[in-house]
């Protein structure tokens, strides 16, 4: 049994007379993350279907209500119950354009789909949701410089992978990378200069026509923690001259693909791990949020970080500051 998502590929390439070719270009009006996002959370939808047995072309609201509250009883997060509904939303508002189409295909023009994941039911039980497990969302721990020291010093070794590994942090750090933006990176990107890097990012999450981002990357006082010296001795390691920076390292110290950006998510916890710190409250975003805070809390200004940053938002931006404000203007030092 095909779903939804699948059928509604199949007849757009048929009807529409796209290629796969074309329709990968058409796919692109969504973001790549985002598009994933929807496959990998209407696949655990599926799975749900299945586990009671029902097809996905007899779901409704119900269904969808009932597994949204399963989701509750496992105890995931608002956030992560509401991006499943809009999964669910989007690929069942796709395959109701297919249904509409061939309904007006066999002369039918009055037929009109109903999404089951829009009703007013859906909406107003998540709107009930909202209240009762609230939509607070615990965001990473920055790593910054402080934090970012703390693990270096756990990361010494001549390994292959000690080596990628200490030079993805401080990339990460250094030039406020998403570890998408990380995985993404190629040699190409890179442009030298007396004292530091020039990076290009090609294309990030609010980039996504590919006008790209340059960033500058100074030389760090001390080797050790300098981003392009050890940037350098990972691509001499590896013997990477071009194409992707950030590569797998296996077992026996073999360099392999492009990493993922789960691989590097995965090294930044690890990394906080082997630092005595909770790995919990660590994630790919800890690097990007750290060097935002740590330039927030050094004093400077607002347009140079976003500029740095790649921010399109201030408001996103600001919510660094605001949690480096609440701290220095706390009225609490030295009352006890």
């Amino acid at each position: 049994m095909l779903s939804p998502y699948q059928k509604n590929e199949i007849m757009l390439a048929e009807n529409e007379g796209l290629t796969r070719s074309a329709m990968d270009v058409f796919k692109n009006l969504h973001a790549g993350n985002t598009l994933r996002a929807y496959e990998s959370d209407f696949r655990d939808f599926s799975k749900y279907l299945d586990s009671i047995g029902k097809h996905p072309e007899d779901v409704t609201g119900t269904t969808i209500i009932n597994y949204l509250d399963s989701l509750k009883e496992k105890g995931r997060k608002y956030s992560t119950i509401q991006r499943r509904l809009v999964a669910i939303r989007a690929v069942y508002k796709e395959y109701g354009q297919m249904m509409e189409q061939e309904a007006q295909a066999r002369g039918n023009k009055d037929f009109v789909y109903h999404n089951p994941a829009s009703t007013d039911r859906v909406k107003g039980w998540m709107k009930a949701l909202r209240k009762t497990i609230g939509i607070a969302q615990k965001q990473k721990r920055p790593a910054t410089k402080r934090i970012m020291n703390a693990f270096l010093s756990e990361m010494e070794g001549d390994r292959l992978i000690d080596i990628r590994n200490r030079a993805l942090l401080v990339i990460g750090y250094a030039g406020a990378f998403r570890r998408s933006e990380l995985a993404a990176l190629n040699v190409e990107d890179i442009e030298r200069d007396n004292e530091g890097i020039y990076i290009i990012v090609r294309k990030g999450k609010t980039d996504q026509e590919g006008q790209g981002l340059k960033k500058f990357i100074y030389y760090g006082e001390r080797a050790s923690q300098c981003p392009v010296r050890l940037l350098d001795a990972w691509l001499r390691a590896a013997g990477i001259t071009e194409g992707a920076v950030f590569r797998q390292v296996n077992k026996g110290g073999r360099v392999g693909n492009r990493m993922s950006d789960k691989a590097i998510y995965n090294v930044v916890k690890d990394a906080a791990e082997k630092a005595g710190f909770d790995k919990s409250e660590f994630g790919g975003h800890s690097l990007r949020a750290g060097i935002i805070t740590q330039l927030a809390d050094d004093g400077v200004e607002e347009r140079d970080i976003m500029r740095h940053s790649g921010h399109k938002s201030i408001a996103i931006m600001r919510r660094y500051i605001r949690e480096v404000d609440i701290k220095k203007k706390s009225p609490t030092r030295g009352i006890l």
